[in-house]
């Protein structure tokens, strides 16, 4: 099969690991395949990361793209389109992640009589002013054409469509009644489950610390400020307790507000973007993994903290916890200060109980989560919509 994957950028981030990774493994087992994009920036990515094939613009549209959050809003889908349409005649299939990919995959692709494989981590989501206000008009306004009625025709024109948790196969059926297939998310077990511990914790002075980890973009989606007022509750009851926020994002600010109002700010440190090597460092030092986002489709950060053996608890607002109650490796919570607290304190009085739970996850990440076997029903999506033609 020849397989042209459209993503707007490449950096590091969830999305875009899952079509690095996607790439990768479909070359690996004999397909050709190619990423196409605006810019990539492999900074804190794994060095494993780096060898696909990426179809990108000249330098300087690759820079401005990456710099100016203006500029791609009004040329970036049209670069992209350029490049889907110049590419297209070498493929056979167009697997569209991220928006605007699948507007572009359906334009080229019934023009150019390719079939369309939607990858829909998540169908785009309208925001409200309000929650505008705190992440910029820019993406008030991309957010509101996102989701609008035309998104709704191109979605049906796909061929077939794959998500990763039921919760998203209900929300596609629900937006644009059409079904879709269930495709759990990889992990790459190998490299998480190579966390530095005691070093890292030594490092950062966390020892003698019930530490605490959240890894995300500071967004309202990620609802980190529930971990925020939840360390505020549970600090009588573990005075050593301290938060580590793994990421940057326009809840920033008011997240250090929050934690200056509540007198917590010395509990709570902001470590602003993390290299993926940190990242795997700070899985293994920590005590337990946070995951209290809100209308997610998954979360990846539950089965990486999983191959370092740390149990996470995670917002059932998300898919990840659809996998984490099945198989009974974490604690699923509300996503609210108070039912985080509890869980907090439940999994602090009762490590022992835990502590199977972990290593039943990490064996189960092992076994069944790999980026292989992701790859592997992915392809058999794409060779039922004819992929194997030449």
């Amino acid at each position: 099969m020849r397989i042209m994957i459209i993503q707007p950028w490449i950096q590091l981030g969830g999305a875009e690991t899952i079509s690095i990774e996607l790439a990768k493994h479909l070359a690996d087992s004999g397909n050709e395949a190619a990423i196409v994009c605006t810019y990539v920036n492999f900074e804190g990515m794994p060095e494993g990361k780096l060898d696909s094939r990426f179809i990108i613009p000249s330098d300087w549209l690759r820079s401005v793209c990456q710099r100016s959050r203006i500029f791609f809003l009004l040329f970036g889908p049209w670069i992209l389109l350029y490049l889907a349409w110049k590419h297209a005649p070498q493929f056979d299939i167009l697997n569209p992640h991220n928006f605007p990919s699948l507007w572009i995959a359906v334009i080229v692709g019934k023009l150019r009589n390719k079939k369309i494989v939607w990858t829909c981590n998540e169908p785009p989501e309208r925001i409200s002013f309000r929650r505008a206000v705190r992440l910029g008009i820019g993406d008030f306004l991309g957010w509101l054409i996102a989701s609008s009625w035309i998104d709704t025709k191109m979605a049906r024109l796909a061929d077939a469509i794959y998500v990763p948790s039921k919760k998203t196969q209900q929300d596609v059926l629900e937006r644009y009644g059409i079904s879709s297939t269930i495709v759990p998310l990889g992990v790459d077990y190998e490299f998480y489950s190579e966390g530095r511990r005691s070093e890292c914790r030594s490092k950062m002075e966390l020892n003698g610390h019930f530490v605490l980890l959240v890894v995300g973009k500071l967004h309202p989606q990620k609802n980190q400020g529930v971990c925020i007022d939840a360390l505020d509750s549970i600090l009588p009851h573990i005075p050593h307790a301290v938060l580590l926020l793994a990421g940057s994002g326009p809840m920033e600010s008011e997240h250090r507000i929050r934690a200056r109002e509540l007198g917590i700010s010395e509990k709570i440190r902001f470590l602003g973007t993390v290299e993926s090597y940190s990242i795997r460092d700070l899985y293994s030092a920590c005590d337990v993994n946070l995951l209290p986002a809100v209308n997610q489709s998954w979360g990846l950060t539950p089965f990486e903290a999983l191959s370092a053996g740390r149990i996470s608890i995670v917002s059932n607002d998300t898919g990840a916890a659809e996998i984490i109650s099945e198989h009974d490796i974490g604690i699923v919570s509300d996503p609210t200060s108070e039912q985080f607290a509890e869980a907090i304190l439940q999994f602090h009085k009762n490590p022992d109980v835990y502590a199977p739970k972990a290593t039943k996850g990490r064996n189960f990440v092992q076994e069944s989560l790999g980026w292989d076997q992701y790859a592997e029903r992915v392809s058999e999506i794409l060779l039922s919509v004819g992929g194997g033609s030449e």
